[in-house]
Order: structure tokens, then C-alpha cells, then sequence
């Protein structure tokens, strides 16, 4: 079976009695609680999962943010994990490490908006994906309106690059609050 160090939290001093109890009993998880906060963006109803870092498609808990952006998620081992948060508009993911019976996670983003013009009319979808200064990856998609010639979409600051799944732009850096317009080059809006 698996192997667990002892934590001490306890002090015995030579020629002082002490008595304390032993657990022997393993905790029945390892918990991972916190908020996430994404200015503008509705976040309840947003799904929370937990996979082995490094594996695929390894879920091994999940759950729903709740109004607040309150998430808790229990692993069943102490280890490398990856914390996603995810709804149809995108997904973030930041890699945690669990070593005691409860931690905590507090993220918050800014928001910063991109508006990418297309410069083909066959072109209609839209993706994203970036970093933020702290570390964690995010990844977007959007869908352009039937008469629409641009994408505009909400995502968090930090670095981000644009494109259609077959070519991307050069990344950039967005500020909180930056609103910029890109254009994507005729070889990635598919014309």
C-alpha cells in the first residue's frame, strides 16, 4: 500500500509527561476549496475538475462554481493535480500540488477585451488561448454571427495569440482593462 509520513504538531520536552493520541486512519481525501473571480463574466453553473497532472483525460473529482465563484474539489491522494474551470465560452487551467487534507486557491482576473476582425467570410470560428501573469493557461472559442465580420471576446490579461486551429498569430500582451483590435493575415481566416 501507499506510504504516509507522520506530521508532528506536537512538542514533548525531556523530563516532561506528555500523552497525545495516533491517527492511523488515512483522510478519506485531500481537498482543494477557493474562488474564482473573472471580472464581467457570469461564473455559476461553471464545471470544476480535478486531473492527474500529465495524464489524460484522468478526472478524478468535479463540481459546479457556485454564484459566489466558490469551488471545493476532493482528490483521493496528495500529488500533482490540474485545477480546471470550465462552460461553453472557455476553460482555465492551473496546476496545484496537494500535500495536506485542505488547501485553498483564490484566483481573480481582470478582464481585458480582443475584437479580431476576420478577413474571410467562410471563416466563423474563433479560438484563443493564453496565460496570465500568475501561471495559469486559459483557452477560448467563439463563433462569428451569420453577418458578422468580427469576434469580440472577453479574456482574462496576459499573453494570448489568435487563430483557427490550423495557424496562429505571434502571441501579444493584453493590460487589464486593454480593449484592442487584431486582424487576422488571409492565410488564417481561411481565405
Amino acid at each position: 500500500g501507499e506510504r504516509f509520513e507522520p506530521e508532528f504538531d506536537l512538542e514533548v520536552r525531556s523530563g516532561v509527561s506528555a500523552r497525545f493520541d495516533l491517527d492511523l486512519v488515512r483522510p478519506r481525501g485531500y481537498a482543494l476549496a477557493g474562488h474564482l473571480r473573472f471580472e464581467g463574466v457570469e461564473l455559476e453553473g461553471w464545471i470544476v475538475s480535478l486531473e492527474v497532472a500529465g495524464a489524460r483525460s484522468s478526472s478524478v473529482a468535479s463540481g459546479l462554481l457556485g454564484r459566489d465563484g466558490a469551488f471545493r474539489v476532493v482528490a483521493p491522494r496528495p500529488g500533482a493535480y490540474v485545477l480546471n474551470r470550465w462552460s461553453e465560452q472557455g476553460r482555465f487551467a492551473r496546476e496545484v500540488e496537494l500535500v495536506g487534507v485542505e488547501a485553498t486557491l483564490e484566483l481573480s482576473f481582470a478582464r481585458a477585451i480582443v475584437t479580431v476582425e476576420a478577413s474571410s467570410e467562410r471563416e466563423r470560428r474563433l479560438l484563443l488561448e493564453g496565460t496570465c501573469a500568475d501561471g495559469t493557461r486559459f483557452h477560448a472559442s467563439s463563433w462569428c454571427e451569420q453577418g458578422s465580420e468580427a469576434w469580440r471576446v472577453v479574456v482574462p490579461p496576459g499573453s494570448l495569440r489568435v487563430g483557427n486551429g490550423e495557424s496562429w498569430s505571434e502571441s501579444i500582451e493584453l493590460a487589464p482593462g486593454e480593449d484592442r483590435t487584431l486582424s487576422l493575415p488571409r492565410s488564417q481566416a481561411g481565405g
